[in-house]
C-alpha cells in the first residue's frame, strides 16, 4: 500500500498515490504525524473546519505524492501522511498571510524549523512529499481566504457551504472506490 514509483509507473497501480497516505513504515513517523495534528489543531482557527481540513489534507497529500512520483522509478518507496500534514500547516500559514497581508515571522520560522527538522534530520524521510504538500498548502491558503472573504463579517465561519461538504464527501468516496478497484484488479 506504500507508494512504489516503479510499480505505479510501470504497472499502473495508481491507487498507491492514495493508499500510501494511510500507512506508515515507522513508529516515529506515526508519532510525528499524531503530534503534528494536535499542533495544527491549535494553530488553525474556526475557518479550517472538518470539511475544509480534509479537503486540503487529501489534496495536499496527493500533491506531495505526485511530487514524489516525478522523482522517477528509482526513488525509494514512500508511506505516510506527512505531505498532507505539511499541506495543512502551509495552508494555515498562507491563509493568515492572505488575510493579514503580512508574514508573521514566528509562524514562518516555526514552519521552517519543522520542515527542515523533520525532512532532513530524520533518516529515510520523503522530503519531496513534504515539499509537495507544502506547495499545495501555500496554494490552498489564499484560495480559502478569497472564498471566505465575503463571509468575514459573518460570525459563523466554521460552517462549510453545502458545496464544500459535497466536494469533500465525493473526493473521499472517489478515493476509496478507485483505491479498492485498483487494489482488487492489480494486487494478487
Amino acid at each position: 500500500m506504500a507508494q512504489n514509483n516503479t510499480i505505479v509507473l510501470y504497472l499502473g497501480q495508481y491507487f498507491q498515490l492514495f493508499t500510501s497516505i494511510f500507512v506508515t513504515d515507522s513508529p516515529l513517523d506515526a508519532a510525528f504525524n499524531a503530534i503534528a495534528v494536535l499542533v495544527i489543531d491549535r494553530l488553525a482557527d474556526d475557518t479550517l473546519n472538518k470539511a475544509r481540513y480534509f479537503l486540503i489534507f487529501f489534496f495536499t497529500a496527493l500533491v506531495g505524492n505526485l511530487f514524489t512520483l516525478l522523482q522517477g522509478p528509482s526513488y525509494p518507496a514512500s508511506a505516510g501522511a506527512s505531505g498532507g500534514i505539511f499541506g495543512i500547516i502551509a495552508a494555515v500559514f498562507a491563509y493568515s498571510w492572505a488575510k493579514e497581508k503580512r508574514i508573521e515571522i514566528s509562524s514562518f520560522v516555526f514552519f521552517l524549523l519543522v520542515f527542515v527538522g523533520s525532512s532532513f534530520l530524520i533518516p529515510d524521510v520523503n522530503w519531496v512529499a513534504h515539499l509537495g504538500g507544502a506547495v499545495g498548502g501555500f496554494i490552498c491558503g489564499p484560495i480559502l481566504y478569497h472564498n471566505l472573504k465575503e463571509k468575514q463579517n459573518d460570525l459563523n465561519l466554521s460552517k462549510s457551504s453545502r458545496s464544500t461538504n459535497i466536494a469533500t464527501a465525493v473526493l473521499f468516496l472517489l478515493v476509496t472506490i478507485f483505491s479498492v478497484i485498483q487494489l482488487v484488479l492489480f494486487v494478487r
